[in-house]
C-alpha cells in the first residue's frame, strides 16, 4: 500500500476573506473578489498580494475565466491592460500582448484606458474609463499568482512536489521554501 503525503505552503489569498479561489490554470491560481473596486483599489490589493491583477494570454485562458466566473452571475471584471491615451494597450505586469478577444467595436478610442472582462457577452473585452460620470467605476477582479503562491518544495526523499507517494513507514521531513526564499 501506498500513503501520499501533502504539504501545503502558506498563500495568503487562501485565507483573505475578501476572495474566493476560482481555480489553477497553466500553473497560476485565480482568486475573483467577492466585492467590487476602483481600478486604484485594485491596483493595491494586488500588490498586498503580490500577485497580478488578471492577465489573459490565450483563448484557453479566456474560456476558463469565463468557465469558472459563472457562479458570479454579471460579474464585469477588470483586466490587467492599460492602454495610455488609447494607443497602445499593454499588460501592467509587462507580459506580452500576445491574445486578445476585444468585442465587437472595441477598443472604442474613446479616451478609455482601462479594461474590463465581460462575463455576459462570453468574456469579450471592452476598454472603460475608470469613472461613469463622475462616479468612480466598481467591478470585481480576479487575482493571478503562480500556483501555491511560488512556494518550492525538497523533501528528505529529494522529491520537489507538494505531495509524494511513499510505500515505506518511517519519517520523512519538507522544507518549504516560498517565493522570498523564507
Amino acid at each position: 500500500d501506498s500513503t501520499t503525503l501533502l504539504a501545503q505552503g502558506f498563500c495568503p489569498l487562501d485565507t483573505a476573506a475578501a476572495f474566493s479561489y476560482m481555480g489553477t490554470f497553466s500553473g497560476n491560481d485565480y482568486y475573483v473578489s467577492n466585492g467590487t473596486y476602483t481600478w486604484s483599489q485594485s491596483n493595491a490589493l494586488a500588490a498586498q498580494y503580490d500577485a497580478d491583477i488578471l492577465t489573459i494570454t490565450s483563448a484557453a485562458e479566456n474560456t476558463f475565466v469565463y468557465d469558472s466566473i459563472q457562479s458570479f452571475p454579471g460579474t464585469n471584471l477588470w483586466l490587467g491592460l492599460y492602454g495610455p491615451d488609447n494607443s497602445s494597450f499593454g499588460w501592467i505586469n509587462g507580459e506580452p500582448l500576445v491574445y486578445t478577444n476585444w468585442a465587437s467595436g472595441e477598443p472604442s478610442s474613446n479616451g478609455e484606458d482601462f479594461v474590463e472582462y465581460f462575463d455576459d457577452l462570453n468574456g469579450t473585452w471592452n476598454d472603460v474609463d475608470t469613472l461613469i460620470g463622475s462616479n468612480p467605476r466598481l467591478m470585481r477582479l480576479v487575482l493571478e499568482v503562480a500556483a501555491d503562491c511560488g512556494n518550492t518544495y525538497l523533501w528528505s526523499t529529494s522529491e520537489t512536489t507538494s505531495q509524494i507517494s511513499i510505500d515505506q513507514t518511517g519519517e520523512y521531513s519538507v522544507i518549504i521554501t516560498d517565493q522570498y526564499g523564507c
